[in-house]
């Protein structure tokens, strides 16, 4: 190939792997602390935040899967007037009783 029309190695080749894992783990930290403050669904949290509502929901069923999110009770949202579930990572407020776990 010509070298006029050879990219240069460096412009496009590069890794985006870590910065993707580290942008994800920081959304996760910023979830994890939004649902630790009051429980509240995944809509109330992605506005919140500035995150996707797409990313939260896979964020809450990886935290759901580890056991670190619970589900509070079924409510209507304040942002929809839909019922949707409410959503916390406060276990020691579940735990001693300050909040009604729904299953």
């Amino acid at each position: 190939m010509p070298k006029h029309l050879t990219p240069p190695k460096d412009s496009l080749q590069f890794d985006r792997s870590k910065d993707n894992t580290d942008k994800g783990q920081k959304q996760l930290s910023l979830i994890r602390a939004a649902f630790y403050q009051t429980p509240a669904t995944m809509l109330m949290i992605a506005h919140k935040t500035g995150i996707e509502r797409a990313s939260i929901c896979r964020y809450v069923a990886t935290l759901r899967k580890a056991g670190a999110i619970a589900l509070v009770w079924k409510g209507f949202c304040p942002i929809t007037h839909f019922r949707a579930g409410f959503y916390t990572t406060n276990m020691a407020e579940i735990e001693k009783g300050g909040l009604d776990e729904c299953t």
